[in-house]
């Protein structure tokens, strides 16, 4: 009986260890604020892409692509009389291609013909050549045109300085809030950055198709944005 009733005072004192104590007072939060910075930036673009086609239809597969073949080096030809040093042209596509129709009367496939695409992709270092440039691949013979999409060279520069911008918005506003709030501003506690970079596409009328003369060409612009999201500790004025 004693026995046991050691044994029980043991396990007492055991568990008595085992258990967690109080835990330790937590301590105060750090006053902080959050804030989300803003900037926004159009650049005039510094070069140009765009993309050029000769489309061709002939009953046979041979003639189609021959046919293509020789109307796509006069679009080429006439393009490089106008290319710069610096400037890229390059193969964006090639397609040989049975054509079809569906015969309601005879519940059939017809076979039309064949159909031959041939298209390049161009980038230019000076957005205002892209007029002359159209206007010469189509009096050449271009039937497919796309573009132009302006572009920066030198992208990452330009969006490190809107995002300076957007951290210096962040400041601001956090510095006219602690003033409002009677309190502070620490130091950044935490920083997120994100952004977005749409291509903004000029106007373009192929008026030269239309025989109006050469083709107007409105250059636009390549705007930027970026949100800083900014974490800033708040102080008690002295």
């Amino acid at each position: 009986m004693r026995r046991a009733a050691m044994s029980l005072l043991g396990l007492a004192a055991l568990g008595a260890l085992l258990l967690p104590g109080p835990s330790p007072a937590a301590g105060p939060l750090q006053p902080a604020i959050t804030v989300i910075g803003r900037a926004a930036q159009g650049f005039a673009p510094d070069q140009a892409r765009l993309s050029l086609g000769v489309e061709n239809q002939a009953a046979s597969a041979a003639q189609a692509a021959a046919d293509n073949a020789a109307s796509m080096n006069k679009v080429l030809a006439a393009v490089k009389k106008l290319l710069a040093r610096g400037d890229r042209l390059e193969t964006a596509g090639y397609s040989l291609s049975l054509r079809t129709r569906w015969n309601k009367e005879r519940q059939q496939t017809e076979v039309l013909g064949y159909q031959a695409s041939h298209r390049v992709q161009l980038t230019l270092t000076d957005p205002k050549r892209v007029g002359p440039l159209l206007d010469a691949a189509v009096g050449a013979g271009a039937n497919q045109v796309s573009g132009p999409q302006w572009e920066l060279a030198d992208e990452n520069a330009a969006r490190r300085q809107v995002q300076q911008a957007a951290v210096a918005d962040a400041q601001a506003q956090a510095l006219a809030l602690a003033q409002a709030a009677k309190a502070g501003l620490g130091p950044l506690l935490r920083m997120d950055a994100s952004g977005r970079q749409p291509m903004l596409r000029g106007e373009l009328r192929l008026a030269k198709m239309a025989g109006a003369g050469a083709t107007p060409l409105e250059v636009g612009q390549v705007r930027i944005s970026a949100e800083v999201l900014c974490v800033f500790a708040l102080q008690p004025r002295p």
